[in-house]
């Protein structure tokens, strides 16, 4: 159970809170996909998700799982090793602690970074910046400019531009609700920094 001190939520939204796009906020604080990814991830391992709230007191979300009826020993995995390079990444990612996350692991491997919090802020850095920018890495869903609206623009003026995009439904979710070309790079969140490199790696190399 994860409960909080906020606001709260009217009783006639309640069951409305997983329903995916749907949010209370306002437009620029959230775009109502991270309560539907969570219930997502809860159903698909066999569990629910139950929702209580009190206006003025507080929110409280319940996660029921099944219990393992039996151990099993994780199969041993030998990961390729990380590799990372000297290309220039534009990075628009909504959510700050995501965007600061992959910032640092990018830099890490060496890697420059250009960072925008929205899709606006990284067309005005692909417009001014004066070298090159090899690759673009967006979220699907992000306030006022999607991912893959973000990417059209910006390949209209660097078509040479590479495309690594990043959500927290499937492929074939972001294709069915039309946010996204299917067969494009996706990189699902939550993701890790190794996996984060390779998918970046696997689109810059590719041909």
């Amino acid at each position: 159970a994860v409960s909080d001190t906020g606001i709260g939520i009217p009783p006639e939204l309640l069951h409305r809170v997983f329903d995916p796009f749907f949010t209370t906020k306002l437009p620029s604080q959230g775009t109502g996909l991270g309560l539907a990814t969570v219930h997502g991830i809860v159903t698909q391992s066999g569990g629910h998700i139950h929702a209580y709230s009190e206006p003025g007191v507080g929110t409280t979300f319940r996660v029921y799982l099944p219990l393992a009826q039996e151990q099993s020993e994780p199969a041993p995995r030998s990961e390729p090793p990380v590799v990372g390079g000297q290309e220039t990444i534009l990075l628009a990612e909504d959510e700050q602690l995501i965007r600061l996350l992959a910032v640092e692991s990018l830099q890490r491997l060496g890697y420059t970074v250009l960072a925008a919090e929205n899709g606006s802020r990284a067309l005005e850095i692909a417009t001014a910046h004066e070298g090159p920018i090899d690759l673009l890495i967006t979220d699907v869903v992000m306030p006022r400019m999607g991912g893959y609206e973000l990417s059209e623009k910006i390949r209209l003026i660097r078509p040479e531009i590479r495309v690594l995009f990043m959500s927290g439904y499937t492929d074939g979710a972001v294709a069915r609700q039309g946010l996204l070309q299917e067969g494009s790079p996706l990189l699902q969140k939550p993701f890790t920094a190794s996996a984060l490199a390779r998918s970046v790696r696997d689109t810059l190399d590719a041909p």
